[in-house]
């Protein structure tokens, strides 16, 4: 049993390390985006700060996770505290990203659906008031329901000692509070979904225009492909928000209805509500149409300052070394520079007299080095 304990924490572990590891780059490069670029601080872009910050959040939660994982019981055992804490931390994490997910769903609904009525539910006072109301919220939940936890004995014996019966209370109440939020997050995609497909069936769309090779697809109007990107971005969305929280919301149903529960399935559903960080910043954030931009600059000139150093000059030297073997191959010449007011212009005479003078200009001459270097 201690075996396959150790084996569910070491797997635990690595999917959370790398779901942590690969998203805290993306939402560090939001939080930058929005720290450098004054375009994007607009209303609707808080909630999306607010989802990289809740990712942030997880990667210290994970950190403070890890003594936690691997020796679950013998800390527990020595200090309750720790396993309150660490309750805490996760019922916490869990209702944020929840929230986040919840409140950027919502705001994208508002924008399609309100339109002209959108700027007066969302200024920028609403929308950090209603960030701040989800994290109160949020820390209330974790804190009533650590309390309660901390205070009953039975709960107490299955958090920090493996047991298996759980209160049918306690866990009616984190699926109300859970539920609730995810039935929102769902009912609200699907709606969102259902009104690009009811502007859909409108449009004279083919049978094959959702397929990549599709050539009716790149030269439809920008109507017919806003609302393709929107329906593919809403169902990618609402598969991740299933496969991300349907493992921790079946298991609270199963803990409701038999009053047992399976910590094979809690370990799972809190590993998958990790996942989300790792999804969800590329769904939210880079897909969104004011951050696109910016974040492939702040990537591009990351990529350029780390990688592009050494390449460059491996790049000018194939180009010089192709230029000499062109020029080795080619008969004597003369060249002469004269210089012009728009451009300079290089002229390469050769010895021939029947022949004209060759003309290139510096764009031209690039062009046949880069042709020159193709495979």
């Amino acid at each position: 049993m201690e075996d396959f304990q150790e084996t569910i924490a070491a797997v635990t572990v690595f999917i959370m390390s790398l779901a942590l590891l690969v998203s805290l780059p993306a939402n560090i490069a939001i939080l930058a985006v929005f720290y450098r670029e004054p375009k994007v601080r607009v209303p609707s872009g808080i909630f999306v700060l607010n989802m990289a910050w809740t990712g942030v959040l997880g990667a210290v939660v994970f950190v403070l996770l890890i003594p936690d994982l691997y020796m679950g019981v013998a800390i527990a055992a020595s200090n309750p505290a720790a396993c309150s804490a660490r309750e805490f931390l996760n019922e916490m994490y869990s209702a944020l990203t929840l929230f986040a997910v919840l409140l950027v769903t919502g705001n994208r609904y508002a924008v399609v659906v309100l339109k002209h009525r959108y700027q007066a539910y969302f200024t920028r006072c609403h929308c950090a008031l209603y960030v701040g109301i989800a994290w109160l919220l949020a820390l209330a939940y974790a804190a009533g329901l650590t309390i309660t936890q901390s205070q009953n004995a039975a709960i107490g014996n299955f958090k920090c000692k493996l047991g298996f019966i759980y209160p049918e209370s306690v866990a009616a109440v984190q699926l109300t509070f859970l539920g609730v939020l995810f039935i929102l997050t769902i009912g609200i995609t699907g709606a969102l979904g259902m009104h690009f497909y009811s502007q859909r069936k409108v449009l004279p769309l083919p049978l094959n225009f959702y397929s990549k090779e599709s050539i009716e697809r790149r030269m439809a109007p920008g109507k017919e492909r806003r609302i393709a990107k929107n329906l593919r971005v809403l169902t990618i969305a609402l598969a991740s928000i299933l496969g991300c929280f349907g493992l921790q919301i079946g298991g609270l149903v199963l803990a409701v209805s038999t009053g047992r529960w399976l910590r094979m399935v809690y370990t799972c559903g809190v590993t998958c509500s990790y996942c989300a960080c790792l999804i969800h910043p590329y769904l939210f954030g880079y897909l969104n149409r004011r951050l696109k931009q910016p974040m492939r600059r702040l990537c591009r000139r990351a990529c350029n300052a780390v990688f592009c150093t050494h390449s460059r000059t491996r790049k000018l030297t194939r180009v010089e070394s192709s230029l000499s073997r062109m020029e080795s191959g080619m008969p004597r010449v003369e060249s002469g520079f004269s210089f012009d007011s728009s451009k300079l212009r290089i002229i390469v005479s050769t010895d021939e007299p029947n022949e004209s003078g060759v003309e290139l200009t510096r764009s031209k001459m690039d062009l046949a080095a880069t042709r020159h270097l193709r495979p």
